[in-house]
């Protein structure tokens, strides 16, 4: 089978008219796993007893393979070796030989819905056209803006549309690099996308008196080591002042300011903010992190204490299941005629993402050589983070493919600020643990869209709402740990978990939870 591969116009220019690819760096753990769901194929090809058909109706109906095809191509992809996790939950069928006398007109399809798309970042979808011979369109698309990530065109052998399909897929792989092209792209061309920031906030001295002033740098990275220019981060704080109040990162992911303490004594907190989107759309984010100041205060046996939680839940189900059968005249306008059964197909996407960061000082005494802290009361504590829940429940009713007026699609998005955590962190010669929550109880944004008519409508109000994410871990679980060094001590931790449900409604409920927790506790100075 002769094939034919075409990028988009965008990565064209990038990767043939310069002398190398895009570069860009590996991805270290603390960057998230991208989430790509798979979509069937629309099948445009017309079938048996349409004007221009000119396939058999055996040879039209196994269009349809060409789809599953492409999904077990992509799937050979290893999900945990390249940062990917795959979802085929949203593919409706791909006719396997046995069901090809239930489907006349062609098995039932989940096509891509028109526009933003809020659960998952990444989609694949595409078409099996008529041309002269048949080929067959696959697009990597960015799941909220729609753009276009990688395309490609292949001609499909008719007697091995299956083999087509995978072989178009392997024509797109391997996904994590053009995923990985498309971000690096987004984030230099544009100061608003990012991946997963960080900025690192350091006054040049960690105590000063009233009205006196220190000059304070930040770096700004993403979560895989990149360094960020061009980008505007908001300088703020109590107890004092920043002279600019707006600084801009260099070419090196640099900017300074100047801390002026005010005429009050205490503890200074000073926080940086910037603004950011994930390149696929989702967002807008705000990345808020701190530093503290001693402002006429002696800090002795205090600790600083930077933890970060990111935490990704996603819930998904698909039943399908025959309900009744129902004969169309021969003078239906719009339906093939004869018995058709009707099929109702009952499917639940639901996510959460959440990442949160706290900023404390601690007070503890350390000097027996254990280190037992919870975070109850903290000389400062300052929390930011963006927790997003996405729901999708779509009911579909099918007599073939044909009627479209029984589905119905909706998506409820709620976005809500954490105000509020606790730390807790011991450290002694028998035992390990640490814990972070942030959360918040008040108002949050919510969106509820419905596709009406062949769009997204939607109505956004705000309710009243609880939001949390947490991570922990003890010595002797998997995926962590906690390490001494000369400057203090620092953990990490990751874990993913997957529970499966039986429900009547809608089967098996897949639910999968990635936790990563990182962070440092280090002297707040020399003593």
């Amino acid at each position: 089978m002769k094939k034919i591969k075409k990028l988009s116009l965008v990565f064209a220019l990038s990767l043939f008219l310069v002398p190398s690819p895009i570069p860009y760096q590996e991805e270290s753990g603390k960057c998230p796993i991208k989430r790509v769901s798979l979509y069937d194929l629309e099948v445009t090809v017309p079938a048996p007893g349409q004007p221009g058909a000119a396939l058999s109706s055996n040879d039209w109906s196994q269009l349809f393979l060409v789809s599953k095809g492409v999904q077990e191509g992509l799937l050979g992809e290893d999900p945990e070796e390249q940062s990917l996790e795959f979802s085929d939950f949203q593919l409706a069928g791909h006719l396997n030989a046995e069901d090809a006398q239930d489907y006349p007109g062609g098995p039932p399809t989940n096509l891509a819905p028109p526009g933003a798309i809020y659960d998952t970042d990444y989609i694949v979808t595409g078409s099996v056209y008529q041309t002269n011979p048949i080929e067959v369109n696959v697009s990597l698309q960015a799941a909220v803006t729609r753009e276009v990530v990688g395309d490609v065109i292949a001609l499909v052998d008719v007697q091995g549309p299956y083999d087509s399909g995978s072989q178009a897929a392997a024509e797109l792989s391997p996904v994590i690099q053009e995923i990985l092209g498309f971000q690096n792209k987004k984030r230099n061309e544009n100061p608003e996308y990012a991946v997963y920031p960080n900025i690192n906030f350091s006054p040049l001295k960690q105590s000063i008196k009233t009205q006196e002033s220190t000059k304070v740098t930040l770096q700004m990275n993403d979560c895989d080591g990149k360094t960020y220019r061009g980008r505007s981060i908001r300088l703020s704080s109590t107890l004092g002042q920043f002279e600019p109040q707006v600084v801009t990162t260099d070419e090196n992911g640099k900017a300074e300011a100047t801390f002026t303490a005010g005429k009050t004594p205490g503890w200074a907190q000073l926080t940086s903010d910037y603004d950011w989107k994930y390149p696929c759309g989702h967002g807008p984010y705000q990345l808020s992190q701190g530093a503290t100041i001693a402002v006429e205060q002696r800090p002795v046996d205090v600790w600083v204490v930077t933890a970060t939680v990111n935490q990704s839940i996603t819930r998904r189900a698909q039943k399908r299941y025959k309900l009744a059968e129902v004969t169309i005249p021969a003078d239906h306008p719009l339906i093939k005629a004869g018995t058709h059964k009707i099929r109702k197909q009952n499917m639940l996407h639901s996510t959460l993402n959440g990442r949160a960061t706290l900023h404390l000082v601690i007070q503890v005494d350390t000097s027996d050589g254990d280190f037992i802290y919870s975070g109850e009361e903290p000389l400062t504590e300052m929390i930011s983070g963006n927790v997003s829940k996405r729901d999708k429940e779509e009911k579909i009713e099918y007599i073939n493919k044909y009627i479209a007026e029984f589905s119905s699609k909706r998506q409820d998005n709620y976005t809500g600020v954490c105000k509020e955590g606790s730390f807790e962190f011991h450290y002694t010669p028998d035992y390990q643990y640490v814990s972070v929550y942030a959360g918040s109880q008040g108002q949050v944004q919510t969106k509820i869209e419905r596709f009406e008519d062949e769009r997204w409508r939607s109505n956004p109000y705000t309710l009243e709402h609880s939001i949390g994410i947490n991570a922990g871990w003890s010595s002797g679980d998997s995926g962590g740990s906690i390490t001494r060094t000369k400057s203090g001590y620092s953990f990490f931790y990751r874990n993913r978990e997957t529970e499966k449900k039986e429900t009547s409604d809608f089967g098996t409920i897949t639910t999968v939870t990635t936790t990563t927790l990182t962070g440092t506790i280090r002297p707040f100075s020399k003593r």
